[in-house]
């Protein structure tokens, strides 16, 4: 998908958009309301068919011409459509639909001579009167011959997404290929072409020869899961005298189809190995299930004479027996059908409604009374770990698990709905959205709307406005600071941590599964980190593409994980059943066809097996043969599902009128179990609807011919009746002679010892907030009070608090139309690209202006503006403060001059630390906690090493110098604490200058120097506030 989305970009710049007759195919899609978005999944759907996938037809301009000069000429005037609309004598709907192909055929511009450039638009013209067409064909034998075939010729004409994919997918492929080539890239079908090119080519026997003598003996299990290419490899090497070759598999169970495995390759394989003298063993011994389970499930897979379960190119032609380690005494069926019937037509969700309470009737039944099983002689106690429900889609295995759940059954979903369309997916999706740009109003409300902050919607207009100081907006911009640091573990494990999403999560619905589905998207967007590097508002782009991609992923990241490992029932698709088991199984849903998809494969029935793809809407023809592929693989999910119990199968028995549609996946059930258990065969087709009455329900024959234990009863049948009227309310009076119980006891808890309650994590920012943590009765060496102001470590920028009377004038500073804006977003950009920055770029650049010319300097500004929302307008301005800051003289506001930062002797930026808070020694309890931060810049000046911080505040009053070294005192003391005690740690043989605050916009320089007495009292300082009974002694400070 990289790939694919880097070739895309590409390819839409430079070819799609330019050249024709790309350019008219991508014109004409755009015009239609769909968008680039639609166009990519459309193509990534194509490319995720194989690179050997072939689009069905291409745009043929001069027929597309053709078949709309037909409409034209036979429906292109009222008269013309009012002949029609006579013929057809029908006046409820033809009339509406005779309108809609003149209103098409009227709004078509007449050509312009270019049939290159006319037939995009034509195509997208006929797909929007495709469904009035078809109605019309319907109507086929009262149509004039003349205008039935013209609409024939418009039904049958290829779609615009068929002729773009045609189009535009074989560059797209080419491009891929080319890039993979250039970089020297591969994935899994890339090794698999590379192997057999290479024993194709002139070597090809001295390589063969060499993996034999590695691998003289192969065996492939699950063969039926393969492909031509791999046969061809395996065949190649490995069907030769001095080698072993050995298949196992069972074309009962290709499933796989749209993963691109293919089961007539398997058979073909198979009776190639055959002729040429391999010993075929049949696996007919069942050790899983026990007796009398095989034997009904045999009933159901060949009883039916009629038809059989599986009756396409593969069949159930050697049926098992069990080999007995597996043994109930239980004198119930084994396999229980819940028959659902009805007088009336009652909707389909009613029927599915009352299925799923038949079940879980059940499932409490097992619970109460549970039959007495041994495998392998050992007795094998009841569970719900034991009960398997199986579905077809993720809709129904969600549906099944909600009913059980509101039970109070415990289920473990193996795959509900896809991980990328849960709410845990959007609300993260809106965090980091949030956290990207903290700024942006619109994405602070969605994300206070979360579980990860849950305001109420009464309070959310006076939440999003306030102030950043404020507890949940100041948790922003505490995330939005390790955000820009791409401190990305941090920050995931603060998402959850800070914001109490473990507690509300389990409060407020999705308990265990939303925390699984939450930390399993945070590994997948550490994994997209850790390949690509990319920043949090290009990962949040990431997390929303994959949310709006609807194909399936090859690689299972789609799939939601087991989010117990408890007793719990597992409840998950046919497809994720293949090779488990259970003791119990359900089976639930399966009423309508499966998935739907925009493309389809269509693997060829001739030798080559060539896939060719189909989009849009089907001739005939090509139908009947997707139908054919979709009811084969049908019968295999229901073989698959049929063979996964081992002491009870439940199934269902759908007799209301149109409770399966056609193709439904348990058509293949339906159809063979309905004469068993009804005494009489099913009316319907394997593609088609069911209706049969009600009876008992004994079996009476065996497959084979083999006769059955006369009396032996297999199948219990269950019968309810689904769409009775409601039960009457119970009277007012139902519960007058009931009394509560009196409420259980509740223990109080021991609150946990000091030292046992870990670490806990106090930021800068409520430091500043908490007096009752950060005042400390103790007078500084310089005799300034130690007492923290509300808003002493708030961002640059921060608004003054009502106590702060010196800084009221901020709020009426203004800068230039060109210089960066006050506020947070301003210094991000620019402690980005200090960061980044080349000293030596810097220094041999004559001005600013110069220097954000060069290549890397202008790139960094431009990711930079775009990453923290600042305008490009700015960018100069921007520049000119960077540049300053890296090439000027540092002049202190004590009138002492240090050199610039290209001239120090060493430069260290973004520095990390991570320091053990002090003990008051006087005590001995040895408790320590950490001390974690950020240093922008460590610059040493020969010995001397000074801490400096970029602040890009803006500045009020006449006396710029004095509100510079003012807005220190005030705002930034705890940061020249820790920082300067962090520094001294890290000075080496150096001694410690103290801390520079750089005020950007104005070239003032602020320092603090830090003696050795002034470092022992705010270590002295640091250690009380470790000491303080309402902190846990383990204290994280970032």
């Amino acid at each position: 998908e990289v790939a694919f989305d880097a070739a895309f970009g590409v390819l839409l710049r430079e070819r799609f958009a330019r050249v024709s007759p790309d350019r008219e195919l991508l014109g004409a899609f755009l015009e239609t309301g769909r968008t680039v978005d639609r166009l990519r999944d459309v193509l990534l759907n194509c490319a995720r068919a194989g690179r050997d996938a072939r689009v069905r037809r291409r745009l043929e301009h001069e027929s597309v011409h053709a078949v709309v000069e037909g409409l034209r000429a036979k429906l292109g005037t009222p008269e013309k459509r009012n002949v029609v609309e006579a013929a057809l004598n029908e006046r409820r709907w033809v009339p509406d639909w005779l309108a809609t192909i003149g209103r098409a055929l009227d709004r078509t511009r007449p050509p312009s001579g270019d049939p290159t450039a006319d037939a995009p638009r034509l195509v997208a013209m006929i797909d929007t009167i495709r469904e009035p067409i078809d109605y019309l064909l319907k109507r086929l034998g009262k149509l004039p011959p003349d205008v039935a075939l013209a609409l024939r010729a418009a039904s049958a004409t290829i779609t615009l997404d068929e002729a773009v994919a045609a189009q535009l997918l074989p560059p797209l492929v080419s491009r891929i290929a080319d890039d993979k080539d250039e970089r020297g890239l591969f994935d899994y079908d890339d090794m698999l072409q590379l192997v057999w090119r290479a024993l194709c080519g002139p070597r090809r026997d001295v390589l063969a020869a060499r993996l034999r003598e590695r691998t003289p003996h192969v065996m492939i299990d699950e063969f039926q899961d393969t492909d031509p290419i791999q046969w061809n490899i395996f065949r190649t090497v490995w069907m030769h005298p001095a080698a072993g070759l050995t298949i196992v598999g069972d074309p009962k169970q290709a499933i796989y189809s749209f993963r691109g495995a293919d089961v007539q390759t398997y058979i073909a394989a198979r009776e190639e190995m055959l002729r040429a003298g391999a010993t075929r063993v049949s696996l007919t011994i069942n050790r899983r299930s026990t007796a009398q389970l095989v034997e009904a499930v045999n009933q159901i897979l060949v009883g039916n004479a009629l038809g059989p379960l599986l009756d396409k190119s593969i069949q159930y032609d050697e049926p098992v027996s069990a080999s007995g380690d597996i043994v109930c005494d239980d004198v119930r069926p084994p396999v229980t059908v819940f028959q659902l019937h009805s007088p009336i037509r009652p909707p389909i969700d009613q029927v599915r409604s009352a299925l799923a309470g038949l079940i879980g009737d059940a499932i409490e039944g097992l619970r109460r009374d549970a039959p007495v099983w041994l495998a392998r002689g050992v007795p094998q106690p009841f569970s719900l770990g034991q009960v398997m429900v199986l579905a077809r889609t993720n809709r129904d295995s969600t549906e099944i698990a909600a009913s059980l759940r509101t039970r109070g059954l415990a289920c473990a979903l193996v795959e509900p709905e896809r991980l990328f369309e849960t709410r845990e997916a959007s609300e993260l999706a809106a965090v980091l959205a949030a956290v990207a740009a903290p700024r942006d109003r619109g994405a602070r409300l969605r994300a206070l709307r979360t579980r990860f902050f849950d305001v109420p919607w009464s309070d959310l207009q006076a939440v999003v406005d306030a102030p950043d100081h404020h507890p949940l907006m100041a948790r922003i911009f505490d995330w939005a600071q390790l955000a820009a640091k791409r401190a990305y573990e941090s920050l995931f494990r603060k998402l959850v941590d800070d914001s109490h999403y473990t507690e509300r999560a389990l409060v407020l619905g999705g308990g265990e599964r939303a925390l699984t589905n939450t930390w399993h998207l945070i590994e997948l967007l550490l994994a997209e980190v850790s390949r690509s590097r990319c920043d949090l508002h290009e990962l949040v782009v990431q997390l929303r593409r994959w949310m709006a991609d609807r194909a399936a992923h090859g690689d299972d990241r789609d799939v939601q994980r087991v989010e117990t490992d408890g007793d719990a029932i597992r409840v998950l698709t046919m497809h994720k059943a293949k090779g488990l088991e259970a003791a119990y199984v359900f089976v639930y849903g399966g009423t309508s066809a499966g998935p739907k998809s925009g493309v389809h494969r269509l693997v060829g029935r001739d030798a080559a097996r060539g896939v060719t793809l189909v989009l849009g809407t089907p001739d005939d023809d090509t139908q009947r043969l997707l139908d054919d592929d979709l009811i084969a693989e049908n019968q295999r999910l229901a073989y698959v599902a049929l063979t996964r119990a081992r002491v009870k199968l439940y199934l269902p028995l759908y007799q209301t009128e149109n409770a399966l549609q056609k193709n439904a996946a348990y058509q293949p059930i339906q159809r063979c179990l309905a004469p068993l258990v009804t005494g009489r065969h099913s009316s319907a087709t394997p593609g088609g609807r069911h209706s049969s009455a009600i009876p008992g329900g004994h079996s009476s024959a065996i497959p084979g011919g083999r006769a059955a234990v006369p009396g032996k009863q297999l199948f219990a049948p269950m019968s309810l009746e689904v769409g009775l009227p409601e039960r009457a309310p119970a009277p007012p009076d139902a519960l007058a002679s009931f009394v509560a119980p009196a409420a259980p006891v509740v223990p109080v808890l021991a609150e946990l010892p000091v030292t046992q309650r870990g670490l806990t994590m106090v930021s800068y920012t409520r430091l500043a907030h908490d007096i009752d943590i950060a005042v400390v009765p103790q007078a500084s060496p310089t005799g300034e009070s130690v007492e923290i102001d509300p808003a002493e470590f708030d961002v640059d920028d921060a608004q003054p608090g009502p106590h702060v009377a010196s800084l009221e004038a901020d709020a009426q500073i203004v800068v230039g139309p060109g210089e960066l804006p006050p506020g947070a977003s301003s210094g991000l950009l620019l402690h980005d690209v200090l960061e980044v920055a080349d000293l030596a770029t810097a220094k041999s650049a004559a001005s600013s202006e110069t220097w954000s010319f060069i290549p890397e300097v202008h790139t960094a500004l431009v990711e930079a503006a775009c990453a923290r929302g600042v305008s490009p307008r700015f960018l100069p301005h921007a520049a000119k403060l960077a540049h300053g800051m890296l090439t000027s003289p540092l002049v202190l506001v004590d009138g002492t001059t240090l050199p610039s930062m290209v001239e120090a002797t060493a430069v260290a930026r973004e520095v990390e630390f991570s320091f053990p808070i002090p003990t008051i020694t006087n005590r001995g309890h040895g408790r320590r906690g950490l001390v974690r931060g950020y240093i922008d810049a460590l610059i040493a000046y020969d010995d001397e090493l000074w801490v400096l911080d970029y602040k890009s505040d803006a500045l009020a009053g006449p006396d710029l110098p004095a509100a510079a070294l003012h807005r220190v005192r005030q705002h930034y003391e705890i940061q020249a604490r820790l920082y300067a005690i962090a520094a001294d740690r890290l000075r080496g043989s150096r001694k410690l200058g103290g801390m520079l605050f750089a005020f950007l916009r104005y070239g003032i320089v602020v320092p603090m120097r830090a003696g050795e007495e002034r470092l022992e009292a705010w270590l002295d300082w640091l250690a009380r506030i470790a000491e303080r009974a309402d902190v846990a002694p383990r204290v994280e400070v970032a």
